[in-house]
């Protein structure tokens, strides 16, 4: 029920529900672990040693299970229902309802003017917004990043940084090769050393090393994420991007973030829901 004692949507309410039964699972994990420290301090208070009191006590997944078939397992053979099973059912009624309908559309037009729920703007708002991000993703990246002057214009001197050809650049998309990235294609030819460029002037220009570097001689973690701080997505989702093909644990092949085609650069966001 929503505040206004209306109904919440499928879209709404599964989340609350993932919520509580996640927050039970803790929850059970955490008795499990209270009941092994309190019969290891009862065997400890009749003369057992601590270790052998660890031995006689029953183990954390010995306790768990007991405790998830008590309250977290759906009840069957007769048994009395359990709270959790109507939860897991009022969930899964809700996922099935979640997927497999349409979502209500939230965008209106009116004009240039641009409504969603509780905001208005206007597509030219929009594209200065945009076009004021780029900049300033362009200052993070050539500027603070690669250490390359950039005009009051935002113009970069190209004769500082070695050019990329991107209208011939190419990318296999179907490669599933653990570590493969575009950077690696044979087709792909660049005009500096694309690993070592950088580092070859932060060796030769002490402005540049002490950018990087602290006292210490390490590398400044600001100046290495500087490209990251303006991406239009969620702090996870940053964490998530990969440029190289990686192997998820739930997942045979591996799963890359970033590909190239046609000029263009993707960033592809992959998530990996557990619905159990």
């Amino acid at each position: 029920m929503r505040e206004d004692d209306g109904w919440l949507d499928a879209e709404d309410y599964t989340p609350k529900y993932s919520a509580v039964i996640k927050l039970a699972r803790l929850m059970v994990v955490q008795e499990a672990y209270g009941r092994r420290r309190e019969a290891i301090g009862q065997y400890e208070n009749r003369g057992l040693s601590t270790k052998r009191a660890k031995e006689k006590a029953s183990s954390h997944y010995v306790l768990t299970r007991g405790l998830v078939h008590a309250f977290m397992t759906m009840a069957h053979d007769g048994k009395d229902p359990k709270p959790m099973q109507w939860l897991y059912r009022s969930r899964s009624y809700g996922f099935k309802i979640r997927y497999t309908t349409t979502a209500e559309g939230k965008i209106q037009w009116i004009g240039d003017d641009v409504l969603y729920p509780h905001m208005k703007f206007s597509m030219t708002t929009f594209r200065s917004m945009v076009h004021g991000l780029v900049g300033e993703a362009r200052e993070e990246l050539v500027g603070k990043l690669m250490m390359v002057k950039i005009s009051a214009d935002q113009e970069v001197d190209m004769k500082q940084v070695p050019p990329i050809h991107w209208d011939k650049m190419v990318d296999q998309p179907s490669e599933t090769k653990v570590g493969w990235s575009f950077l690696d294609d044979e087709r792909n030819q660049f005009a500096a050393c694309k690993q070592w460029w950088l580092y070859e002037r932060m060796y030769k220009e002490d402005g540049l090393r002490e950018h990087f570097m602290d006292q210490a001689g390490r590398l400044k973690k600001k100046a290495v994420t500087a490209c990251n701080m303006h991406l239009p997505i969620d702090k996870v989702e940053i964490l998530g991007l990969q440029t190289r093909l990686r192997r998820p644990i739930s997942l045979q092949k591996g799963i890359r973030s970033r590909r190239c085609s046609e000029k263009l650069n993707a960033l592809l966001h992959h998530y990996l829901h557990d619905l159990s």
